[in-house]
């Protein structure tokens, strides 16, 4: 791999009580620190790429940046970022929050070692951060990642491993980023956002897609490619391969309407802690960036598996329900009583419930021939949380049908609202007027949602007004 060489690393106790410390944020409010370098708008990333290096195994090609943490980095005392590798610079807060170890590694005689803690209340990352001279539009990312099991204990806090950040424009607020893979509850979780307009907050994005892309896997090296065009419209494309399985395959928004493209980011970023935990650490090696050019082969770490096109992972589009091969287990009608729909299926009256309040409203309902089904509804009380807790026959995945329509507001913002499922967001900020209008039948679909204890957890969480369900399938994988 191409780097440039560097003196050796001095104490690093000294270096790291120079650094500046982030400042203080409210959860999925990501902030990279203080940041004066200059990202070009999109515009100056059009067209082919051909700065590409020379790689250090000959078949691969159109790489922008490798890095396998062999040499040792440039330390830039008293900086946000005081370790630069050649093509990647590390925010770092203590002398142990980065080392290059030998005890572990992907490949070679070296692998980045990244530690955060529990004690050190004002710290809340350890990542290293893409060069702004190789972001691009179409881009190709691989990694490898290893999580120990003394250091990785399940909790239902979060934590983002793997990030594309993008930059706020003049007059926005840090936001969250559009792209990031996170740990919870001992899952991996993609989160994707997007927005089209050119300001906006995080209570304002256009949509958020979560996939669950299967427990976290410990005391293993795991590779991650993902390619990425990256667009707030339709042509955005997001794919993702997990030890050479295609998990995400995504057409469609996938980022902001920002004037800089998002760039690549890994490590660790964690806010809060459940008292059970003290500590996290995660080892990485062999991370390269490909141009529009590169291929799987081009940026995939050493002896990964040839890669799949099978998805294994939540990629359903959740406008589209689909139940081909699966089996229907439980269809309850939110708010009302018994109803046969029009393919004569039969939905139970309201049960499983906890909270909430029911109405009924009988207004047209464009979009289905069912429209008594959405006509009745189960809305939550003065805001407050409610829910469902809905038996099903054994552990394993399901996929669940949401039935949404907004019955009364007919504007933006009136009523917002989250959604969870086994403890687990699937829906944020979640404004069915915004997305489909007044009176519009609205099924979304959510892929393998695991159940482990024999009983389905959905919840419904406002933010503006009340949140509201009008009907829930459960479909055995």
């Amino acid at each position: 791999m191409r780097r440039k060489k560097f003196l050796a690393i001095p104490l690093l106790a000294l270096l790291f009580t120079a650094c500046n410390k982030e400042d203080s944020i409210q959860p999925d409010n990501e902030n990279p620190g203080t940041i004066t370098e200059t990202i070009a708008p999109d515009s100056s990333f059009s067209g082919s790429i051909t700065n590409a290096l020379t790689s250090i195994d000959s078949f691969r090609k159109n790489l922008l940046s490798e890095e396998g943490f062999e040499s040792a980095p440039e330390v830039r005392e008293g900086q946000v970022y005081p370790i630069w590798y050649d093509s990647f610079k590390g925010e770092f807060h203590k002398s142990y929050s980065f080392a290059a170890a030998t005890s572990l590694k992907r490949t070679g005689n070296k692998a980045a070692r990244l530690e955060i803690r529990k004690a050190d209340t004002d710290v809340r990352r350890a990542e290293f951060i893409q060069n702004y001279t190789s972001t691009g539009r179409n881009r190709w990312y691989g990694l490898s990642l290893y999580q120990p099991s003394a250091n990785w204990a399940d909790s239902k806090d979060w934590e983002i491993i793997t990030q594309f950040w993008s930059k706020p424009d003049a007059g926005e607020s840090n936001h969250t980023p559009p792209i990031s893979l996170s740990v919870s509850n001992g899952r991996y979780r993609l989160v994707v956002r997007w927005e089209a307009s050119a300001i906006h907050t995080n209570e304002t994005v256009d949509g958020t897609k979560t996939f669950d892309l299967g427990p976290v896997e410990k005391d293993k090296w795991l590779d991650f490619v993902y390619h990425i065009n990256f667009s707030y419209k339709s042509d955005g494309v997001l794919e993702v391969w997990k030890d050479g399985k295609k998990v995400v395959d995504y057409r469609g928004p996938n980022s902001y309407n920002d004037q800089t493209v998002p760039y690549f980011k890994f490590g660790m970023y964690k806010y809060s802690w459940e008292s059970h935990l003290t500590d996290r650490v995660i080892y990485i090696d062999e991370v390269r960036i490909g141009n529009e050019n590169a291929t799987y082969t081009d940026v995939a770490p050493s002896g990964t598996a040839s890669a799949t096109t099978t998805s294994t992972g939540s990629t359903t589009d959740p406008t589209t329900s689909t139940t081909t091969n699966s089996t229907t287990v439980k269809l309850i009608n939110a708010g009302a009583g018994s109803y046969k729909d029009s393919q004569s299926r039969t939905w139970a009256a309201d049960v499983n419930f906890s909270g909430g309040v029911t109405a009924t409203k009988a207004i047209a309902i464009d979009g289905t021939t069912d429209d008594a089904l959405y006509q009745s509804y189960r809305y939550a009380s003065s805001g407050k949380t409610f829910g469902y807790r809905i038996p099903v026959s054994t552990s394993g995945n399901y996929t669940v049908n949401l039935l949404f329509t907004e019955p009364y507001f007919k504007k933006s913002g009136a009523r917002v609202f989250y959604v969870n499922m086994e403890g687990n967001r699937v829906l944020s900020n979640f404004d069915i007027f915004k997305l489909y209008g007044y009176g519009k039948s609205k099924v979304m679909t959510f892929k393998d949602i695991a159940v482990t204890d024999g009983v389905l957890t959905i919840d419904f969480m406002s933010v503006t007004n009340n949140a509201i369900v009008s009907g829930i399938e459960v479909i055995k994988q």
